[in-house]
């Protein structure tokens, strides 16, 4: 799905095996979208095997799942290096891929450089968020409160160091 300057709403379904330069299953290029429900699955994508969110773009993801996808670069599910990114509820990323096939690594949600995740509601039990980033410098804010929510323990605990090498945690500011 290619969305540029326009609106996409996802509540159910599936985008199944989809092959594109950027964004796979979704390249959200300017516009609003919004993910309630519903499956991203065994997309592939140089950048952004599931998603690619870029410029203007307002994605919200409230539920649905991100995976399997697979990005050549990074990205296996979501690559992010522009616009707003907000997460709530179930939403799932997981079990995404980034590499050759002879170097795959675990790479569900690819912050570039200053982008951060807005959760704007509580995350359920049974969310999870892999997380990966340009820049995994010590204090990187990977996610923060919006909308009126403040991140909480049990919010940070939803989230998953895709390198292993770091640690997600609340800071000061919650």
């Amino acid at each position: 799905i290619y969305m540029g300057n326009g609106c996409v709403h996802l509540e159910g379904g599936t985008i199944d095996k989809c092959e594109a330069e950027m964004g796979g299953g979704l390249m959200a290029w300017g516009g609003v979208a919004d993910i309630s429900g519903g499956l991203i699955e065994n997309c592939t994508a140089k950048v952004g095997g599931g998603i690619y969110i870029y410029e203007d773009s307002a994605v919200a993801m409230s539920g649905g799942q991100i995976i399997q996808c697979t990005a050549l670069y990074d990205g296996g599910g979501i690559f992010y290096t522009a616009g707003t990114a907000a997460i709530a509820g179930s939403f799932t990323a997981k079990d995404n891929l980034a590499g050759t096939a002879d170097n795959l690594a675990s790479n569900n949600i690819y912050l570039d450089d200053k982008c951060v995740l807005r959760v704007s509601g509580a995350l359920t039990s049974d969310a999870s968020i892999g997380v990966s980033c340009a820049d995994p410098a010590a204090e990187r804010v990977v996610a923060e409160g919006s909308d009126g929510h403040f991140l909480t323990v049990s919010d940070a605990e939803k989230f998953i160091s895709d390198a292993k090498t770091y640690g997600i945690k609340l800071n000061d500011a919650g």
